[in-house]
């Protein structure tokens, strides 16, 4: 599938994606592409408080996105790798905690793999997340996740409930995640302290 959307200001989208799923097969393999280039929210843009005042006017953000998937859905498998360039993005500083355009590019990057084991109405669910970032100072992520639990599921009421109930757990690689500004509502860059 092929889509394309844009308006006379030059905010575009376009998406290409194609998926290979045959009956015969419990295999499903995949591919998206996704370009922008999009306005900046209004809060990013523009706004007012008794303690933060901004009013901008920023080019558009631009963002190119691969992801490719794989599984095999009978038995529990899915592998997805994903790309994404960005560039004119904006960031929150933690020094005055105000909106700055990073008009370089940044190129983030993710390998997942979920597995479920599913033995009678229980789960087991697995996922293995590896991710890196090009420039870790402006937006930080962990560069590994690790995601289990259990679950148990069933039907009542004649089969008109669906009821499932579990724990999940998850541990992640130690980084500089971001802080939060209540006043502004949004997530700053902070690099005092590693969770």
């Amino acid at each position: 599938t092929i889509g394309v959307e844009g308006d006379h200001s030059g905010a575009y989208s376009f998406t290409a994606s194609g998926y290979y799923h045959p009956d015969s097969s419990s295999v499903i393999a995949g591919a998206s592409l996704t370009s922008s280039a999009l306005p900046h929210t209004a809060q990013e843009q523009f706004y007012r408080s008794n303690h933060f005042t901004w009013d901008r006017d920023d080019d558009p953000e631009q963002q190119t996105r691969l992801r490719l998937l794989f599984g095999i859905p009978v038995k529990g498998l899915s592998v997805e790798a994903e790309w994404l360039h960005r560039k004119n993005y904006i960031t929150y500083a933690e020094s005055d905690f105000l909106p700055v355009l990073n008009s370089g590019a940044i190129d983030l990057f993710a390998a997942r793999i979920h597995y479920t084991q599913n033995v009678g109405r229980f789960g087991f669910p697995l996922q293995l997340v590896i991710q890196g970032s090009s420039y870790e100072n402006s937006i930080p992520v962990q560069p590994l996740v690790f995601k289990t639990g259990f679950y148990y599921k069933n039907r009542f009421f004649k089969k008109a409930l669906n009821f499932c109930a579990g724990v999940d757990v998850s541990m992640a690689s130690e980084s500089y995640l971001h802080g939060y500004m209540p006043a502004t509502g949004a997530f700053y860059i902070q690099r005092e302290k590693k969770t």
